[in-house]
């Protein structure tokens, strides 16, 4: 079953132009070898009749078929083409066309004779099927979805409309549907390799795990040798995360197409995503031999850094941003440097980045966060800023911001004003709130007054009142209640805390000084020695990670 139609129209006489009889007796044979799909036969018998009648639209589009059946798609083009040219009000002239572009990869051109062919057909069942198809090649589910619904509609007993409307269906999400059109599907159909994978993969998003594993088992049989379905199965199972159900698949393509790079890149994905980790070192580099792309090496850094071998990761990531200077890519190799404490290298990765992505906002957080880990925090600030001047109404760069800012001595000003308009444009949003709260009660430039404190509190309140287990406002209130002197009403404020994060250690602190404070010297005892249990906890775990952390001792390349 084929995943893209090539060619949806019957032929038959487009015209009233007659040929002559010797012509009109070759045509008859050309056709008659077409119809037998003995295209090298009917292939010089059309042409010779084109260079004599090049007007003639049957004759044009018969040759189109023929050579695009043989593969001579450059060499159909301009047949498919001028069959338009001749009859631009003939529906199915524009859906072939539009087919034969989508063949080529020439998308935009593709929709455009599909759009042309409904607006003269508008129940043209091909024209539905093919613009479905292609919006569905582009996941674009929701455009593709009413083109499909038409195109099985129209033709309800043809497999290939039930099969792409259930995996729309199935990327949907709605997989009842999708089993409904499959089980329906009949038997010699259903039992095709593509259609017991989509089953497979239908019945596992249910839940369904023994009839899912029974067409898993029934598709490897007999997958097909074309390598063309796999970047479609691919976004199939490593969207729904089944990545140790692809690996089967997968080995079972490569057997098949060895030197298919996407089945090659698929199958170290989901040894990566499988957790096989050495298979998917060995996949990848294998691949890596014939072919040198971004993403191979994009997925080798990957894998090499959780087999621990940083150095090798770091290279990797390093070429895959040479290769292909992606967003991505930059920012990839800059996170590697940072989680390994190479603060300048990292700094310099991601200043480049931003040369050609000035709006992206996570490079704009790596930068900060470069200049935050050396202890640089007003560099960090003025850096964050301009995160959210890229990303005004994201919460990121104003969450980095409220952990640099009681330790920084300038643009304290300039910071408070920043989450004070954040909070007015979303008054509902919880961290917002929260946000523009502390930089009131924690200004490192100057002490609060009454009625900033006074502000802070219902802030506070109004960050816990839309959620309530937001910890960081409960000890926050907690905190201010606390150097209010008002020890009563700081302690279920910092019990709030400590109940929605049980690990919370500073606020384990603050509520024992609290209970000693109310004369509660018993809970006060208890809540101090549960801190101590935690802080020695964290700061072991901090030692491990300082002792395992590789720190990079070479630069990038310029």
């Amino acid at each position: 079953m084929a995943l893209l139609l090539a060619f949806a129209g019957q032929l038959f006489p487009a015209q009233s132009q007659q040929l002559p009889r010797q012509a009109t007796d070759q045509f008859r044979q050309a056709i008659e070898h077409l119809r037998a799909q003995h295209y090298a036969a009917a292939e010089p018998l059309l042409s010779q009749l084109v260079r004599q009648f090049p007007e003639h639209v049957d004759l044009q589009e018969a040759l189109a078929i023929v050579l695009a059946a043989q593969g001579k798609s450059q060499a159909a083009l301009p047949h498919f083409e001028k069959v338009v040219q001749l009859k631009p009000d003939w529906a199915r002239a524009r859906q072939n066309l539009g087919a034969h572009y989508l063949q080529l990869g020439n998308l935009a051109a593709a929709e455009r004779e599909f759009q042309q062919a409904l607006s003269l057909e508008p129940d043209n069942a091909n024209a539905h099927f093919n613009l479905g198809s292609l919006y569905l090649s582009q996941q674009q589910f929701g455009d593709a979805l009413p083109h499909l619904q038409r195109a099985y509609q129209r033709q309800p007993d043809r497999a290939e409309n039930a099969y792409k409307l259930a995996l729309c269906y199935f990327f949907l999400r709605r997989h009842e549907e999708a089993g409904k059109l499959l089980a329906a599907l009949e038997p010699q159909a259903r039992e095709q390799a593509e259609v017991l994978l989509l089953l497979g993969l239908n019945h596992a998003a249910l839940g369904h795990e023994a009839d899912a594993k029974s067409a898993f088992d029934r598709a490897l049989r007999q997958l097909p040798s074309s390598p063309e379905i796999y970047e479609t199965l691919g976004q199939m199972f490593f969207g729904l995360g089944l990545h140790a159900e692809a690996v089967p698949v997968f080995e079972r393509a490569f057997e098949n197409n060895p030197d298919s790079y996407p089945v090659a890149y698929a199958l170290a994905l989901a040894y990566q995503g499988a957790g096989q980790w050495e298979k998917a070192r060995s996949a990848a580099q294998r691949a890596l031999e014939k072919w040198e792309t971004a993403d191979l090496h994009h997925l080798l850094a990957g894998v090499n850094e959780e087999l621990g071998s940083y150095v090798e990761a770091v290279q990797h990531f390093r070429r895959a941003a040479e290769i292909d200077s992606s967003e991505r890519n930059i920012y990839d190799l800059g996170y590697e440097y940072l989680v390994h404490w190479t603060w300048d290298e990292a700094a310099a990765v991601f200043e480049s980045g931003l040369r050609l992505y000035p709006q992206s906002e996570r490079l704009w957080l790596g930068l900060a966060a470069s200049s935050y880990s050396q202890g640089d925090f007003d560099q960090a600030l003025q850096t964050l800023l301009r995160a959210a001047e890229a990303a005004p109404d994201s919460v990121m760069p104003y969450n980095f911001m409220i952990a640099a800012f009681p330790r920084a001595s300038g643009h304290t000003e300039a910071v408070q004003q920043r989450l004070r308009q954040f909070q007015q444009r979303h008054p509902d949003n919880p961290w917002a709130n929260y946000y523009y709260g502390f930089s009131l009660a924690q200004n490192p430039g100057r002490s609060p007054n009454e009625e900033e404190l006074a502000e802070a509190v219902r802030l506070f309140r109004r960050a816990i009142a839309l959620q309530p287990d937001l910890s960081e406002a409960h000890y926050q209130l907690g905190l201010l209640l606390f150097e209010q002197r008002q020890w009563r009403e700081a302690v279920p404020a910092l019990e709030a805390a400590v109940r929605v994060k049980p690990d919370f250690v500073e606020a384990h602190y603050r509520l024992a000084l609290a209970y000693r404070r109310t004369g509660s010297s018993a809970e006060a005892q208890a809540t101090l020695a549960r801190y101590r249990v935690l802080k020695e906890k964290r700061d072991a775990e901090l030692d491990r990670r300082t002792a395992q952390t590789t720190k990079f001792i070479y630069k990038p390349k310029p």
